[in-house]
């Protein structure tokens, strides 16, 4: 406990019957969780902005026959300067692959990297999730 500080809030009636309702709505079980999940992920929004270390995931469903797609995707993650933890790859159907890229790196370098792959023909998703090391942005 000694980790912890409390704190006092003073909130208008109608932003703390939302704040009750999401958190309720989260199952972040009390309000204190609810509010340092919300801070995280702003201070991660902030990091992720003014660039920093970050880990992440990038999410891609592309049609593997399109014409040279598979090399170009291999090139891009090999000349990246972010790095590739692991991969996994999913055969979704005859025409269409899942695959999941585990991430760190600089943020900025991370989602250009995303956009390197969202510009590619035949690549229909692309999804980036990003956290901060630490967990504590």
């Amino acid at each position: 406990m000694s980790d912890l500080v409390r704190i006092s809030m003073t909130l208008e009636k109608p932003l703390f019957a939302q704040l009750e309702k999401l958190t309720e709505a989260t199952g972040a079980g009390n309000r204190s969780r609810f509010i340092q999940d919300l801070l995280r992920t702003h201070l991660a929004i902030r990091a992720f902005s003014a660039g920093g270390p970050m880990h992440g995931s990038i999410t891609l469903v592309y049609r593997h026959h399109q014409r040279e797609l598979p090399a170009a995707l291999v090139e891009i993650q090999h000349d990246s300067k972010v790095t590739i933890l692991a991969a996994t790859h999913v055969h979704l159907n005859h025409h269409t692959c899942m695959e999941v890229l585990l991430v760190q790196g600089d943020s900025r370098e991370i989602h250009q990297l995303s956009e390197q792959f969202r510009q590619l023909k035949g690549v229909d998703q692309v999804a980036l999730s990003l956290v901060s090391p630490s967990g504590h942005a």
